[in-house]
């Protein structure tokens, strides 16, 4: 079932992207190899590039506490040294040699890697992203340098009021599985990750029958399945990790959380067009505003549950309401 998830989101998401949202000329084919790794090819010729990708059925809600934060530490750790290349100045370089374009992202359910080459370098790309999905070397040493890349992303986060504010309203939704909804992770997680931890990961979750490879753009359904087989054919079968390690079904909220009083002073301070003013400005503003004005916004934000439960935590200051 989580593979079959996981092929349709992988074969939508590279139609979306390949053919901005839809086109009557996406032409996309899937096969499941003897492995278990589901094959898609997107074919579209319009010009001779291919993207090489694979989604591993991985990301926030594969993590309890202690390992929260990894499967996006995993995903900086795979552009990294390999038993093919010796580092990442060499992985970069490598890359630089295929004139490729490459990223990866880490999401809830999944985490997603992509090379995108010309189409004379498919051959030498799919070799290299099969080394570097089958036998990363988490070398202690780069594991150190990239710990201060990952929690830079979270400095970056937490630099934005908004981030608190849906972080707060995230633990009390999912109040007893948070970490299975925080994709980002947890600093001190990060800051302490090991080889060892790392190599969990890989063991647990990044098998072919865990994983779907995307060709898409300049190749044939022929040509991208021959081209699968050969190059992704001996990766080894695992066990399937969500019979060993099931994802917890999250209960439902407990009780509702509201702050009435906050709620009212952010309604009267969002409709006065104070924007930041302090003292006396702010307070003659806020006499003008009437109960019916108050109301009207929270109407406007109900559908927001993070005005709803929290009010005005930490003092966020909001520009003036637009009627």
């Amino acid at each position: 079932m989580h593979r079959r998830a996981l092929a349709a989101l992988a074969a939508f998401a590279a139609a979306f992207l390949l053919f901005g949202g839809g086109s009557a000329h996406a032409q996309i084919y899937q096969k499941t190899l003897g492995n278990g790794l589901d094959v898609i090819i997107v074919h579209n010729p319009s010009v001779p590039l291919v993207t090489v990708e694979i989604d591993v059925h991985n990301g926030a809600y594969t993590e309890p506490p202690e390992y929260n934060g990894l499967s996006h530490l995993y995903e900086h750790m795979f552009f990294k040294a390999n038993k093919a290349i010796p580092s990442q100045e060499k992985y970069t370089e490598r890359l630089r040699d295929l004139g490729a374009s490459w990223n990866g992202t880490t999401g809830d359910e999944r985490v997603n890697y992509f090379y995108t080459v010309s189409r004379d370098s498919l051959v030498p790309a799919l070799r290299f992203m099969y080394d570097a999905i089958t036998s990363p070397l988490f070398l202690q040493e780069e594991l150190v340098k990239e710990r201060p890349v990952v929690t830079g992303e979270y400095d970056r986060a937490e630099s934005d009021p908004f981030f608190l504010l849906n972080r707060a309203v995230d633990k009390l939704v999912w109040w007893k599985y948070y970490t299975r909804k925080n994709a980002l992770g947890e600093r001190d997680v990060i800051l302490t990750a090991t080889t060892a931890k790392m190599q969990t990961i890989q063991n647990r979750y990044y098998v072919p029958n865990n994983a779907a490879l995307i060709l898409s753009g300049d190749i044939t359904p022929e040509e991208g399945f021959k081209l699968a087989e050969q190059y992704f054919s001996s990766w080894k079968r695992g066990p399937d990790p969500f019979a060993a390690y099931p994802v917890p079904e999250h209960p439902p909220i407990q009780k509702t959380e509201t702050n009435a009083s906050q709620a009212d002073l952010l309604a009267r301070y969002e409709i006065s067009g104070a924007g930041y003013a302090e003292g006396e400005k702010f307070m003659q503003n806020i006499r003008k505003v009437t109960s019916g004005d108050i109301q009207k916004v929270c109407q406007k934000y109900m559908h927001n549950l993070q005005f709803v439960l929290l009010g005005n935590p930490a003092g966020l200051q909001l520009g003036p309401f637009m009627y």
